[in-house]
């Protein structure tokens, strides 16, 4: 969905634009923000024990990505 500038209408802030630019995020942004939550959540007292999370944090970011985009192109197909 895009506004009447062709910028896309960011789902945190659709319909407050300033001067043709939009801010907040995009429906993946968002999506994607809450796949991880549920991701992460769960898991995090047992991450925080650890010195170096980081590449546990990457693969969990690369997972709520992928989820976020097999749910889009999945939604895309039922319109």
């Amino acid at each position: 969905i895009f506004n009447s500038n062709g910028s896309p209408v960011h789902h945190s802030s659709a319909g407050m634009e300033n001067h043709g630019v939009m801010a907040g995020l995009t429906k993946r942004e968002m999506m994607a923000m809450h796949m991880m939550s549920a991701l992460v959540s769960p898991m995090m007292d047992d991450v925080l024990q650890y010195k170096d999370s980081s590449e546990w944090l990457k693969n969990m970011t690369e997972s709520a990505v992928e989820m976020t985009d097999t749910l889009l192109a999945e939604l895309e197909k039922s319109q």
